[in-house]
């Protein structure tokens, strides 16, 4: 097996799009990384960089503690599966399987046993004289998964394998790769914008943004302690409520004015003292859907009221918006620093000058409404009053550039 480095890395295309911009990421001998991003963060950009398939600007790819930059495709022992499969049409499921083996000159009667033994595994050994237009689409990226695994290479690269797979269909394939690299010990890179793959299949996440290295850490470190506004929002399946706050003082802890509603944060909760660094100044503070608890608790405390605007029922639980009277955020584009040619036709290395000035994220009003969770026990109809305990400990506290106040520990 072998270990992923890429120090200083950037990709700019010849139009001068800066795709990928100083990353640096270390992937451990069979460990399972997760890129994971929004459509054209750069996420499969790294990937063909590591496979050799897209020149690296600047920087240095290492492969098991070796410069890769110059090695061939070929060269790199690494297996790549798309997101469509990418099977050789006019061969069968037998001779997808068996074609890395016969490249490689391994033995007839080998590859044979090695091509049945992994089509058993992958359930697929029925379909083994069929062409791949006559599969399914999971079956076809299991032939694809098996092409890859089938030589046992030191580095598996996916590239949002099962995106274009049902619910149901992902989610099986989702555990049948789980399972099969780690028994193997396959270092893996993933690629994917779907959360739940990424909190169900990594050992650690890499977030990107724009290129950018937004947060790395384990999936458990990424969800409840994001280093940023944009991963907190990126992870979860329902969005998370940003909230416009001005950090106040009262003697009981740190105040939080929403306008028309407050919330208090302890003396005794060691996040206070950083949050009134940002006295009297706008900070945004998340609220996750599933932390905001209908009460009918009338007495003073954390809570935020309002009236019930929309619902959706979920089956175990409705979805409901709440106006609750206040200002909420949204996440504008950081600025994009784009490359200057030289004379020559020669790029120097962009720079923050390059872009126009502004903030990375900026609170600004877009609704009143909170997402919260309602239990399906009750009845709740549209302009209904309710009350949302909320748990302060649960709170995270980002500042007008979208980082944590709090330092972040990884």
């Amino acid at each position: 097996m072998a270990s992923v480095a890429l120090d200083a890395v950037s990709k700019i295309y010849p139009n001068g799009y800066l795709a990928v911009e100083h990353l640096d990421l270390q992937v451990a001998d069979g460990e399972f990384l997760v890129l994971l991003g929004p459509s054209g963060c750069g996420k499969s950009t790294v990937l063909r960089m590591i496979a050799g398939l897209e020149e690296v600007t600047r920087g240095t790819v290492f492969l098991n503690g070796r410069p890769a930059n110059d090695l061939m495709p070929s060269q790199r022992d690494i297996a790549m599966v798309f997101q469509n499969g990418a099977l050789y049409p006019h061969f069968s499921v037998r001779e997808n399987l068996a074609f890395p083996l016969q490249i490689a000159k391994d033995d007839h009667e080998a590859i044979r046993g090695k091509v049945v033994e992994l089509s058993r595994a992958l359930g697929i050994d029925q379909t083994l004289d069929r062409k791949p237009a006559t599969l399914s689409g999971g079956q076809r990226q299991r032939v694809a998964m098996g092409r890859a695994i089938i030589r046992q290479p030191s580095v598996f690269l996916m590239d949002e394998p099962l995106s274009s797979l049902d619910t149901a269909l992902r989610t099986e394939l989702r555990l049948e790769i789980g399972s099969m690299t780690r028994e193997l010990g396959i270092t893996t890179l993933y690629v994917t914008h779907d959360q739940v793959e990424a909190l169900t299949l990594a050992d650690r996440i890499a977030v990107l943004r724009d290129g950018v290295l937004e947060d790395l850490g384990t999936p458990g470190q990424i969800y409840d302690d994001p280093a940023t506004a944009f991963t907190a929002g990126f992870l979860g399946t329902t969005q998370l409520n940003l909230v416009v706050a001005q950090v106040q003082r009262c003697a009981d802890g740190v105040l939080l004015d929403l306008g028309n509603q407050r919330l208090l944060v302890p003396w005794a909760d060691p996040r206070a003292r950083p949050l009134l660094g940002h006295f009297q100044q706008q900070v945004m503070v998340g609220i996750r859907v599933d932390d905001l608890v209908p009460t009918d608790d009338p007495r003073p405390g954390m809570f935020l009221d309002g009236r019930v605007v929309t619902l959706e029922y979920q089956g175990s639980s409705w979805t409901a918006l709440v106006d609750a009277g206040i200002t909420t955020a949204e996440f504008v584009p950081r600025p994009r620093p784009r490359p200057r040619r030289r004379s020559g036709g020669f790029f120097r290395r962009p720079t923050l000058e390059d872009a126009a000035p502004a903030q990375e994220h900026v609170g600004i009003h877009r609704r009143s409404h909170l997402m919260a969770r309602m239990p399906s026990g009750m009845k709740w109809q549209r302009s209904t009053p309710v009350r949302l305990a909320v748990d302060p400990s649960r709170l995270l506290f980002f500042g007008a550039d979208g980082r944590r106040v709090d330092p972040v520990i990884r």
